[in-house]
């Protein structure tokens, strides 16, 4: 996926059949790195450090289901992320064509290496002889499950529920720019508020109208409000307000981890279903988006001033160039894993520390030997 930096702002007025690339926020493109890591602690935490099977001893990192499952606060974070910048690519496309065109590069970017991933999951979970069902596969293929009942089928990889939210959200962005309004973020903003509302009002036993009017499709929403405050130029003035907010967050957020453990723990299950989807997009949505904010509002206020930190920057860059690859790849990494702590005991903290480094290097070979290849291709296919 693309970041943007404070000095390219698009051109409201503008719009292209293709759009030309453009600069990189290095804040965004960082958050994607911490977002990606933070799913990849959720998962060793999970299937690793608080395995039945690990003889590790206790964990200081993952020392119980409740924080453990408080990773998952990256995929928050990644719907925050991708809000803002759709918000912006949208600016970039105008009329039927220009949305055929958006929603052509989302799949190329999105989908193969999503499938390759559900293939690789296919042979690691799969036993040899077993079959696997008619909806897993579809919604492997669709991401939103418009061949479900009420019932929704998890598809090959676990993950591509986040992505079915993902490719609602690229509907929204696509009708807004087929009907002339990709260049008014409020509008985009005013659809993904109004739409989860319907959900409220009219309840419909089936998974896909769960996905399409889940209210976590308002921590796109919170993406969207971003970028407007970033387009403004309010971000950089409001950098120490954010950070304030982002600190005061944190504290709440710990006091209640430590309250009601339980309860911080239900808001990563029943989302696909919209359960607590309310609930998270409000504590850990919220968050997400101050987290989102300060990060931006800080980077672009202290851009260019040395370099002591060029390594780190580098690497952080590297991380988030690679998130997506990171993100698909790292529950291959985890099982694999697993079935080595099944049979030698390793102090549970190594685990969750190897795990996330293991997981960030494979990540990087997966986007420089795979994705980007992938992607090039695809984008090639789309100009043609």
């Amino acid at each position: 996926m693309s970041s943007f930096n404070r000095s390219s702002r698009p051109n409201s007025h503008q719009a292209h059949a293709f759009p030309a690339p453009v600069d990189r926020l290095e804040s965004v493109q960082m958050l994607r790195g911490v977002a990606a890591l933070l799913v990849v602690y959720n998962h060793a935490g999970l299937y690793l450090a608080l395995w039945p099977q690990s003889l590790g001893g206790a964990s200081w990192l993952a020392p119980d289901d409740a924080t453990a499952r408080m990773g998952a606060i990256g995929v928050d974070l990644f719907f925050v992320i991708s809000g803002f910048v759709m918000a912006l690519t949208a600016s970039r496309f105008t009329g039927a064509h220009g949305a055929g065109t958006f929603l052509a590069l989302r799949f190329v970017r999105i989908a193969p290496l999503y499938y390759l991933a559900c293939l690789a999951m296919l042979a690691l979970i799969v036993n040899p002889g077993a079959s696997v069902g008619r909806e897993t596969l579809l919604n492997s293929i669709t991401f939103i499950p418009v061949f479900d009942d009420a019932r929704y089928s998890w598809p090959l990889h676990y993950l591509g529920w986040t992505l079915a939210f993902e490719f609602v959200f690229y509907t929204f962005v696509a009708a807004l720019v087929a009907a002339g309004f990709s260049a008014r973020p409020f509008v985009l903003l005013a659809a993904v508020a109004v739409v989860p509302l319907a959900g409220f009002a009219i309840d419909i036993e089936l998974a896909a109208w769960h996905v399409v009017t889940n209210p976590i499709v308002w921590e796109f929403g919170l993406g969207v409000v971003a970028y407007m405050m970033w387009r403004r130029g309010w971000l950089p003035r409001l950098a120490v307000p954010l950070a304030i907010g982002l600190g005061t967050a944190i504290v709440g957020f710990a006091i209640v981890l430590r309250l009601a453990p339980d309860d911080m723990a239900l808001l990563s299950r029943g989302t696909v279903h919209g359960t607590n989807s309310l609930a998270r997009a409000f504590f850990w949505g919220v968050p997400a988006w101050l987290c989102f904010c300060a990060a931006v509002a800080w980077g672009a206020d202290r851009r260019d001033r040395g370099h002591a930190a060029a390594p780190l920057k580098r690497l952080a860059k590297s991380l988030g160039d690679a998130s997506y690859s990171i993100y698909l790849s790292h529950l291959g990494v985890v099982l694999l894993l697993q079935k080595m702590v099944s049979r030698v005991a390793l102090p549970a903290d190594l685990v969750v520390i190897g795990t996330m480094i293991v997981s960030a290097l494979v990540g990087v070979v997966v986007y420089r030997m795979v994705e980007a290849p992938l992607l090039r291709i695809g984008q090639q296919l789309v100009r043609d």
